[in-house]
């Protein structure tokens, strides 16, 4: 072939390739705004298919976000493959944290006082000790008390994230259209 790697890589090194981007965080992330920002689509759809990505991607719901957020921005009229795109802010560097605040949110809607991230690790430490032989019931029993407030602070989080993501992307889209306007009666003159 003629594109492919001399080397082989290792498994080592496809975890960390995973795990860590070639090029750095930063630089993935001004490419993945660069893709959505030269989508054809309006601003206002752009901003929204964005705003779907980001709401569901801030939500605990791992395997099922890009379906979720292509659904949602094709029932809302935002762009769906924006909203793909925007579903890569959930990361193994932000769900941590996504989850963690979410959880604290949540934990004190309900009523409780501060959150403590002891009892989200003890919960997730049981579920992992008891490995693949261990019953769904019983993991279901060590998670329920994390996943209520999980769920609904990771509404709230997602809510107010979606909020802030369609505002910035409005902004940077409007911003940027006049430009792209330019260019293309530029190429067809």
């Amino acid at each position: 072939m003629l594109f492919r790697p001399r080397h082989s890589p290792t498994w080592s090194m496809r975890l960390r390739l995973a795990l860590w981007p070639r090029r750095g965080f930063a630089r993935s992330a001004r490419y993945a705004g660069l893709r959505i920002m030269r989508l054809g689509a309006a601003p206002r759809t752009l901003a929204l298919g964005v705003a779907a990505g980001v709401f569901v991607a801030t939500l605990p719901i791992p395997g099922v976000q890009m379906l979720l957020a292509a659904s949602l921005a094709w029932s809302l009229g935002g762009n769906v493959p924006a909203a793909l795109l925007a579903t890569f802010w959930a990361n193994p560097l932000t769900l941590p944290l996504l989850w963690l605040s979410a959880h604290g949110i949540g934990h004190w809607l309900i009523g409780g006082g501060p959150a403590a991230t002891k009892d989200v690790l003890t919960a997730l430490s049981q579920v992992m000790m008891a490995g693949p032989g261990g019953s769904f019931g019983a993991a279901y029993e060590a998670l329920l008390p994390v996943l209520k407030p999980i769920a609904l602070g990771g509404i709230v989080l997602g809510l107010a994230c979606a909020a802030v993501a369609y505002v910035l992307t409005l902004r940077v889209a409007l911003r940027r259209r006049p430009d792209q306007l330019v260019r293309l009666s530029r190429r067809a003159a």
